[in-house]
């Protein structure tokens, strides 16, 4: 951790173009990305794969000799459990820029490394997000906006009277010329046994039921299980349609490469949409 004043880093804020502050905040605001995670949202249009690859690696670079981000000293696979990539997150230096960008105060960084098991959580969660952004980018529809946690995070009142929260990895509103969806995102690893799974789903029912959501919004979100094979796709919905408290319409539960089908096709899961209303 290095101490620097407010006059060095307007210095260094000042070397820095647009598309850097961008990924610095970007950063910030996930905790923690990949090197490909970076690539894919800040540096997509370039003519190949190869560039891309180049500039991403030259921009973190310049940023961490700034000392505005730094590299975690471990290597963690993507949610399909294929190719590597550096983990990096932004340094209390960073957090102070960026308080200076915002012009608030610089939030202090929790530089304790979460665990393997909820790092890899929290790269899965941007992967998910990551297949929504590029689905947008090809026109399949019109992210409106995304919440990530701890604002995705909904206040009610459990059964008890107590109050908590449904708390989703991201919630997410998409448009399609027709229509506007509501998503809440949960991404499951196969790491929680599956009575977990069901009470967080009886939590969605029962904040469904509460109706708050409703008042709100006019709707209420389909609840997104993004799961890492189809084995798990199995158990999740078999262990849902199981449960007799449970309205299996509020849920959908999809691979990840079947994520960005589902969302364009507004939570319908047969060939042919004959949807009469908005979720």
């Amino acid at each position: 951790m290095t101490r620097t004043s407010k006059y060095q880093r307007r210095e260094t804020l000042a070397q820095l173009s647009a598309r850097d502050r961008s990924i610095l905040l970007g950063l910030a605001a996930h905790r923690y990305l990949t090197t490909t995670q970076l690539q894919r949202l800040f540096f997509h249009d370039h003519k190949s794969q190869l560039a891309a690859t180049r500039a991403t690696v030259r921009v973190l670079q310049r940023l961490h000799g700034h000392q505005l981000v730094t590299r975690l000293g471990r290597r963690v696979g993507g949610f399909s459990g294929g190719s590597t990539a550096f983990v990096w997150a932004v340094t209390d230096t960073g957090e102070k820029a960026i308080g200076d960008l915002k012009g608030t105060q610089g939030r202090r960084r929790n530089n304790k490394v979460p665990s393997a098991r909820h790092l890899e959580h929290l790269l899965a969660v941007t992967d998910a997000r990551l297949e929504l952004i590029e689905a947008d980018r090809a026109g399949a529809f019109t992210i409106i906006r995304t919440e990530m946690e701890p604002d995705c995070w909904r206040p009610y009142l459990n059964r008890h009277g107590q109050p908590t929260h449904i708390k989703p990895d991201l919630f997410v509103i998409t448009q399609t010329p027709d229509y506007e969806d509501h998503w809440m995102i949960e991404v499951d690893r196969d790491t929680e046994h599956l009575p977990v799974i069901i009470r967080k789903c009886l939590a969605v029912q029962l904040y469904h039921d509460r109706g708050t959501e409703q008042q709100r919004h006019g709707v209420f979100p389909l609840t997104a299980w993004v799961v890492p094979n189809q084995a798990r796709r199995r158990k999740i919905l078999a262990a849902i349609n199981k449960e007799p408290s449970l309205n299996d319409e509020l849920f959908r539960v999809v691979e990840i490469t079947g994520l960005a089908a589902l969302v364009t096709a507004g939570g319908d899961t047969t060939p042919a949409s004959n949807k009469e209303g908005g979720q």
